[in-house]
Formats: structure tokens, C-alpha cells, sequence
């Protein structure tokens, strides 16, 4: 099982976030409270192109979220917003 650090966890009408570590990788999760799912890796490419992530919409969108990474780190982190941030 991967270890995870929580760094912070942020609700609000809109929606809620969570920023994780897991291994060497840093992810920012926010889940919208109209419907869509937006995850960053923060990694190199992240730090120097400044991109927006990935976004998941629809009722699969926590699936299409794990489905996307390969990373054992990120799909573990994913799961942990998943059942903390999850409505």
C-alpha cells in the first residue's frame, strides 16, 4: 500500500480539493460540484509548462480518472480524494 501525505483539503460551495504526496509525485484533486473531476500531477513537465491537468466529466468521472494514470502513486492518490473529497 502506497503511503500518502495530505497536505490540505479545501471544501466550499463549488466544490472540494485535496493536495497529496505519494512517493515522488504530487497530485491536486478537485472535484466540482457541478459534475466534473479535474486532476493535476504535479511533476516536471507540470513545473514547466504550467498545464491544466486533466479533466473528467460525467457520472464515471472518478473511473475515467483512475483509468488515465498509470502510476501506482497517482491511481492511489486519486482513490484517496476519491473517498475523502467524494459527495
Amino acid at each position: 500500500m502506497a503511503s500518502i501525505q495530505i497536505n490540505k483539503v479545501t471544501a466550499a460551495e463549488h466544490g472540494s480539493s485535496i493536495e497529496m504526496i505519494c512517493g515522488n509525485k504530487t497530485a491536486f484533486v478537485y472535484s466540482s460540484s457541478i459534475g466534473y473531476l479535474q486532476v493535476i500531477c504535479q511533476n516536471a513537465a507540470h513545473k514547466c509548462f504550467r498545464g491544466a491537468g486533466k479533466v473528467f466529466h460525467g457520472d464515471n468521472a472518478w473511473g475515467l480518472a483512475l483509468d488515465a494514470y498509470k502510476s501506482a502513486d497517482m491511481k492511489a492518490m486519486i482513490e484517496c480524494a476519491k473517498n475523502i473529497i467524494r459527495k
